[in-house]
């Protein structure tokens, strides 16, 4: 019956054809454009009655690695992945939506957990009304939404129908909108008191500046607490689309009888106008241009680490695959970086990257030893500095990598089929559905020069966001030049206050801000720093201090500002307090050409005045050093004398 109604609409349509082309020759006059354009658009027609008669399942492929799953696509958009390799008697169907808070506007930031959470309780009270066997799950992330079955075969009718019954046509009431609420509420309140909570939210907002809500799946909280149900519906209506959907089956079943089920429940799901694949870029890529450092209290052992940007497969799919490589050689336990990390001291070294689609991170984590907190972290960042090298990247240890990852994407695949096809339905879009199941083979192509690149975009010009994890006795216990301090831009904001008449900082607030100062300066290596003294009319003029005089005749940067500092024997009160910090600053090693001072003195017409005129601050400069052509081509600067 099907290849007969096939087979007319073809006769029809050639035959249309072939009248027009005719007609065209017989009069040979300029409707011959006219007709050429009909012809072309009744071909179109013939071949979009052949799919529609087709039925709806219009594409049936297997992926490049074809032997564990197919992909099958509806004339409607909607994608279904079928793996058969499952074991154990029951089925795993995965629904996945491509939605989250990445793709939410400000005014609806937060809307996806709502809807998530209003759907899963539906779900679950049907479950429990029909008494079914069915292990139900879901989840929320910037980039995702899923809701998880697991069933035995005769409960998957049930299932596919659940899913188009509670996700795919839900409802919503204003009802259900608040309870959602406030068992979101509840249970934000117990996760934010968490202090790796908090740690992991702060290196995010360091991160990522404005968009942080963007990559945090519950959004801005003091937003959604205001939805209701026309809200929550307009965002079900705008992105749960065939095409914005995956469904993912894993088991042992019949192909055709699957797709037999999964047509009958998706009969009704209907395709609009609106294409999220549309949207490329969503996050901004800001450098962080400073080491953050963070302090998160921590009762296990302690953890120093760094976090990077880094791409997502979407925004650049080709560093993430030399991303990949970097995290295997630094966890290679029998790698050259492995090797260096415990000759200086540090254990369990470990690097990982979490690739998404638009954004990604790579984290590198060590265990300091003996309290050396500060150690650990300058060695991290001098072995990301190390990656810059011309000729860092060998082949043989890339071609080690490489293999190595060849291999963990062989095992997965094999021995975790659920994990390997949760990584599959995470990576589609329709400009490269194959990202995953391609990974191996593209990594394999990755070269040195590559590897090269890749660091120079997203490490050698930017800088990572420190955290430490560890207790108040450890830090207590660090020796005095391995302290750590919370550190960030508001470092500048210091401001150190005088006695009248008085040149040194004499409270513990002042000298704790003095030394965070100085790690500021250590961190940042191209941070300059102005030390700004001033002073009040009423002070004395004149302050007397030997080892500030010694510290400018013995620094040539200083003499040369100050040749007659010392013959003079005193500084002016405003200029001493400038110069004794600076001297500080220098003392604990850092480069007189990165110091400078200023000095001023003000008016003031009260006490409280007077006070506040009795001051230091601190002005910063960010300022890159110039690498000669020489330094960028050997690695090393040029030695006089040298060829």
């Amino acid at each position: 019956m099907l290849n007969a109604k096939i087979t007319k609409i073809l006769l029809v349509n050639i035959t249309f054809f072939m009248f027009c082309f005719l007609r065209a020759k017989i009069i040979k006059t300029c409707s011959f454009e006219k007709d050429i354009f009909v012809i072309m658009k009744y071909c179109y027609q013939v071949l979009f009655s052949v799919l529609l008669l087709t039925g709806s399942f219009v594409k049936m492929q297997a992926q490049a690695t074809g032997e564990v799953y197919r992909v099958v696509k509806s004339s409607n958009g909607q994608s279904f992945l079928l793996n058969t390799s499952g074991t154990g008697g029951s089925i795993n169907t995965d629904v996945y939506f491509r939605m989250g808070t990445i793709y939410e506007f400000d005014s609806t930031s937060g809307i996806s957990l709502v809807l998530s959470k209003v759907i899963s309780t539906h779900i679950e009270s049907e479950l429990k009304t029909k008494g079914k066997a069915v292990k139900f799950g879901s989840s929320v992330e910037p980039e995702q939404m899923a809701f998880h079955f697991e069933s035995s075969p005769a409960d998957l009718d049930f299932v596919f129908n659940l899913i188009n019954e509670k996700v795919v046509q839900a409802k919503f009431d204003e009802e259900g909108i608040e309870e959602a609420k406030t068992v979101i509420r509840a249970d934000l309140d117990s996760i934010k008191a968490l202090d790796s909570y908090k740690a992991q939210a702060k290196i995010m907002q360091y991160l990522w500046g404005n968009d942080y809500k963007k990559l945090n799946q519950n959004g801005d909280q003091q937003r959604y607490i205001h939805f209701n149900a026309a809200d929550v519906r307009a965002f079900h209506a705008h992105y749960f689309l065939p095409f914005n959907n995956t469904v993912s089956v894993l088991g042992s079943f019949s192909d055709k009888e699957v797709l037999d089920k999964l047509q009958a429940a998706f009969k009704d799901f209907k395709s609009r106008e609106f294409n999220p694949e549309l949207i490329t870029k969503v996050i901004d890529f800001k450098p962080v241009v400073n080491s953050i450092q963070l302090l998160s209290p921590s009762a296990d052992k302690s953890l120093a680490t760094v976090t990077y940007q880094n791409p997502g497969a979407r925004q650049d799919r080709g560093s993430t695959y030399c991303a990949f490589i970097l995290t295997q050689l630094i966890n290679d336990k029998d790698g050259r970086i492995q090797r260096s990390m415990k000759q200086a001291g540090l254990k369990n070294l470990k690097a990982v990257y979490d690739c998404n689609n638009f954004y990604g991170t790579l984290v590198l984590s060590v265990e300091p030893s003996d309290n050396n907190f500060f150690d650990a972290f300058s060695r991290m960042t001098q072995l990301v500095a190390d990656f810059g090298g011309k000729d860092y990247f060998k082949e043989g240890e890339l071609e080690k990598a490489q293999k190595n990852i060849e291999q963990e994407f062989k095992s997965l695949k094999a021995n975790n089929p659920k994990a390997f096809m949760s990584m599959v339905a995470r990576y589609r879009f329709s400009n490269d559905e194959n990202y995953f199941t391609s990974l191996p083979d593209s990594i394999n192509a990755i070269t040195p020069e590559q590897m090269h690149r890749y660091i120079s975009d997203y490490y050698s010009e930017r800088s990572g966001v420190r955290c430490l994890y560890t207790s108040n006795d450890a830090l207590k216990n660090a020796a005095p030049d391995q302290q750590y301090f919370a550190l960030d831009g508001s470092i500048s904001d210091i401001k150190f206050t005088y006695d009248l008449n008085k040149t040194d900082i004499e409270t513990d607030q002042a000298k704790q801000d003095l030394q965070r100062l100085i790690q500021w300066l250590r961190v940042n290596p191209d941070m300059h720093v102005q030390i700004n003294g001033f002073a009040d009319e009423g002070e004395f003029t004149k302050a007397y201090d030997d080892s500030v005089l010694r510290f400018i005749d013995s620094t040539a940067t200083f003499h040369k500002a100050m040749p007659d500092a010392t013959k003079k024997g005193y500084l002016r009160i405003e200029f001493m307090r400038a110069m004794k910090i600076a001297k500080a600053i220098y003392q604990a090693g850092i480069t007189e050409d990165r110091i400078a001072g200023t000095s001023m003195v003000f008016t003031s017409d009260s006490k409280e005045a007077a006070a506040a005129n009795r001051k230091c601050t601190v002005t910063l400069e960010k300022i890159k050093p110039r690498v000669s052509l020489y330094e960028y081509h050997f690695g090393k600067p040029k030695v006089a004398g040298e060829d």
